[in-house]
């Protein structure tokens, strides 16, 4: 029987692991994916150039490599390797021993053989590309010529300096300017023991809460918080604060003086799906019709306001249905979820993310709320409501697309329920990109689509393995750690606000509380072990469907962030704020994650004491002064 009961669960990993090697063979062998292929005996090379954080158009750069050497005695059959990202010529001694045939084949490694005589040779490599740095590998079996440290490269071809490998960032000199993770944590220690030792004495039952303090009363208060915040900062946040908040203004005044839909040629964001600006167009109309330009400018941060206030809303709706009897479970998840960094520092801004990631959500807890009021049979009208759910946060924003699988897994509607909820939820978004279809000859248009006429690109404009892993920096320095790869990104910009909102000099730095904020990153730990515990007890089968569901929703986002990491590669790509919708499948993993020490009153204890010194730095990181 154990045998049997694994077989499933068995079948399914051998199958992921299959169609992960099988993915990660693709994007290797791929030219559409700018990931470097390791080359044995050599590295990739770049010219030593600072990491530049600002944008930049796309345009052809070339750049020169060479490497000086002597040879004692000739040989008949020299053999070299070489590839480049993406146009490369290769000379020896002034002569071309190998040009590339085109961009697409940048992949490919390339042999050439051929007579080198003894003396003083000079191996030249001159490398252009449109779309990012130029690089190029080169390898020879025969002389030791591989490319390596000792290599010069130029910009102009006069000057020259040590070549660089393609490896990680140059030096940031921005991040220097904001406190590490221990120089925060170290600064707020003083008030922090008493926040711990305080939530430690009460949760272990020393002194006990009154009994009108459970997971509603949580609720409320964190939702009054949230207006002070909010309050508090409105005027003290400069109105276009937020990643590209003045173009997302640009394409609400766009709506609210023409009431007409842009195209995605028309504007950096106008390439977004609608709602969230026709529903903040009214917003900015009035403000400005009142107060003018920055009147409105702030005005339409009510939606995103009112946008993270139902994320505490719906977090609570969804803990109190997966835990329906652990009241104390349910507030820790309350509180995770409702002070999760990513969604207070978002929510101050324009942007349609906290609007997209509201309606999400809301789907995501409605789908929560079917499986436990009526497991297998939900009613007819629930579908519908399902689908105008879902076809409004399509309508939002296309990434909402990633929760619709989860959620078949989850319902696992009949036939007839999935074709009501799919007419609903096409009802609602179906003319957009059916429009887009039409008038710009896809139904999806990203940012990055080279049909807009916008082409751009950032640093490090390439990818390497070692930027699949976590190196760490987000725990020591968070502030743009992200630069280092694709875990640093996320956690710094899921735990805190480790872009800075976009800004990318200090005198316009948003002004956060930055002791606080940087003390967030260890802050989170805990928390962060508890998601993860959560995550492995439900990839294990060893936690309610409705967890499973949270996990299986993490999973497919993070998936797709990993693929657009490896086909984007600028800095910027990987953020965790496109997890927005989520905020309440983080506060149940969370959930079941301290489940297991829930009844052990010194665990629990430390682990509340903990997570309570992390809710109030986390606020009070984001609460102006």
């Amino acid at each position: 029987m154990l045998a049997l009961k694994r077989g499933p669960s068995t079948a399914l990993a051998a199958a992921a692991v299959l169609a992960a090697l099988l993915f990660g063979a693709w994007v290797a062998a791929s030219p559409a994916f700018p990931l470097l292929r390791p080359m044995s005996g050599a590295l990739w090379l770049r010219h030593a150039e600072p990491f530049e954080l600002a944008s930049r158009s796309l345009g052809r750069s070339k750049r020169h490599f060479r490497r000086r050497f002597v040879l004692p005695v000739r040989i008949e059959r020299a053999r070299f390797s070489v590839a480049a990202m993406r146009m490369a010529r290769i000379s020896l001694d002034g002569a071309v021993i190998f040009a590339s045939p085109s961009p697409r084949s940048w992949k490919r490694t390339f042999r050439v053989a051929g007579p080198v005589e003894a003396g003083a040779h000079e191996l030249m490599a001159e490398v252009e590309s449109v779309d990012g740095p130029p690089l190029f590998v080169l390898r020879s079996e025969d002389m030791d010529v591989s490319s390596d440290p000792r290599w010069e490269s130029s910009s102009d071809g006069n000057a020259w300096e040590p070549a660089a490998p393609a490896r990680g960032p140059a030096r940031v000199p921005l991040r220097d300017a904001f406190p590490s993770a221990g120089e925060g944590a170290a600064a707020c220690l003083p008030w922090l023991i008493p926040v711990f030792l305080a939530a430690l004495v009460i949760s272990t039952g020393a002194i006990r809460a009154p009994a009108s303090i459970g997971p509603g009363a949580v609720r409320w208060t964190l939702l009054a918080a949230w207006l002070v915040l909010a309050l508090n900062n409105l005027f003290k946040l400069p109105w276009n604060a937020g990643f590209d908040a003045g173009y997302h203004v640009e394409y609400i005044a766009h709506v609210a003086r023409h009431w007409r839909l842009p195209l995605a040629t028309e504007g950096w964001q106008m390439f977004q799906s609608p709602l969230y600006y026709l529903t903040a167009a009214p917003f900015y109309a009035a403000a400005e019709a009142h107060g003018g330009l920055f009147a409105a400018g702030y005005a339409v941060r009510c939606v995103s306001w009112l946008c993270g206030a139902a994320q505490i809303e719906l977090t609570y709706r969804v803990v109190r249905s997966v835990f329906p009897s652990r009241p104390g479970l349910q507030s820790a998840g309350v509180v995770i979820g409702g002070l999760l960094p990513m969604n207070i520092y978002m929510s101050q801004t324009a942007s349609n993310e906290p609007f997209a990631a509201a309606l999400t959500a809301a789907a995501l807890a409605f789908a929560v709320g079917m499986h436990a009021r009526a497991p297998g049979r939900p009613a007819d009208g629930h579908w519908l409501v399902l689908g105008g759910l879902l076809g409004l946060a399509l309508l939002s924003k296309v990434s909402a697309a990633l929760v619709i699988a989860p959620l078949l897994w989850h319902l696992r509607p009949g036939p007839k329920a999935l074709i009501k909820t799919a007419a609903v939820a096409l009802a609602f978004c179906g003319w957009y990109y059916l429009r887009n279809w039409a008038l710009l000859g896809s139904p999806f248009i990203g940012g990055w689509d080279p049909g807009r006429g916008m082409g751009w690109w950032q640093d490090p404009g390439y990818r390497t393995l070692g930027q699949l892993l976590f190196h760490g920096e987000a725990l020591r320095s968070p502030v743009y750690s992200g630069i280092y790869g694709l875990w640093d990104s996320l956690y710094s910009s899921l735990w805190l606000d480790g872009w800075l909102s976009g800004i990318i000099t200090v005198r316009s730095r948003p002004p956060w509380n930055y002791h606080l904020l940087a003390a967030g990153a260890w802050l989170a730990l805990v928390p962060s072990a508890a998601i993860l515990w959560g995550f492995s007890k439900a990839v294990g089968g060893k936690a309610p469907r409705s967890v499973r569901l949270s996990a299986l929703c993490l999973a497919v986002y993070a998936l797709a962030l990993t693929v657009l990491y490896l086909k984007l590669p600028v800095y910027s790509t990987a953020k965790a704020s496109y997890t927005l919708g989520l905020v309440p499948c983080y506060a149940t993993l969370a959930c079941s994650g301290l489940e297991g020490i829930w009844e052990k009153p010194l665990l629990r204890g430390i682990a509340l004491g903990w997570i309570a010194c992390w809710a109030a730095a986390a606020y009070g990181a984001y609460f102006i002064l």
